[in-house]
């Protein structure tokens, strides 16, 4: 046998171990750590604040299976396109939908980030009417807070920017005038710091139904959950609560999975 069939099956380790050599032990040390998160089915990237991406994902296995399927979202509270975003785990799977949110300026990061979605600035409520609107330091807690809701939120140390009236659209509306003719809508996540059943009060039922709603009920409990005003409009409507998680809530068309 020649010295080259001796030789031939070492020659890649022997590039292997001289790679070894020269990249740093810190570099190989993080691309193991990569590598393990890539293939530890455990290792699953959330973007949601309390995990609701992550249950929604099992909700729609099969549809994100599916490399051709592109899924549609409506997110009203969006507050950012990646931060404690319901929707953005979805997008990065090919998903698009419709962004809402109050906060004046806040579809700019939308507008970079979210090109794929429509992205609307716009208050949502049931009766049309003016409601102040509260900005703080931290916007995850902006919204159409009660005074109690935002005297609470002071007194724990989160400071108030400014508050403004704004004026209010009912979410059948926006969807008239944005969503696409025929378009079936897989999920709805409703954020809106309190003001959620005011929300949900404001979609035309029999002519948008989403598969899931997502909305935040901050109860305590499951039990505190049942007596929640949302949860009896959204089970008069036959969603069946699926998932609590901390403060959100998801529930399922029809108990359909």
């Amino acid at each position: 046998m020649s010295n080259d069939s001796h030789r031939s099956p070492v020659q890649p380790i022997g590039r292997f171990v001289a790679m070894k050599r020269i990249v740093p032990h810190s570099l190989r040390r993080l691309w193991r750590s990569f590598v393990k998160r890539r293939n530890d089915s455990r290792g699953v990237v959330c973007y949601s604040q309390e995990g609701e991406d992550i249950v929604l994902s099992k909700l729609f296995a099969a549809e994100l299976a599916d490399r051709e399927f592109s899924g549609f979202y409506i997110d009203v509270g969006a507050h950012h396109p990646k931060r404690f975003s319901n929707t953005y785990f979805f997008y990065r799977h090919g998903w698009s939908g419709i962004n809402i949110d109050a906060m004046p300026g806040s579809m700019r990061s939308f507008l970079r980030c979210r090109r794929r979605d429509v992205n609307i600035e716009a208050a949502v409520s049931d009766d049309g009417a003016s409601l102040e609107y509260c900005a703080f330091e931290e916007p995850a807690y902006n919204g159409f807070l009660s005074e109690s809701s935002r005297q609470q939120l002071i007194e724990r140390g989160v400071t108030l920017i400014w508050t403004k009236s704004l004026v209010t659209r009912r979410l059948d509306d926006i969807l008239a005038e944005h969503l696409p003719a025929g378009q079936a809508i897989h999920f709805l996540s409703v954020d809106v710091e309190g003001h959620d059943l005011a929300v949900l009060r404001s979609l035309d039922w029999m002519r948008y139904r989403p598969r899931v709603v997502v909305v935040e009920l901050s109860t305590a409990s499951v039990n505190d959950a049942f007596s929640h005003p949302a949860h009896r409009y959204l089970a008069s409507l036959e969603y069946v609560l699926s998932s609590k998680l901390c403060n959100s809530c998801i529930y399922v068309s029809n108990g359909v999975r």
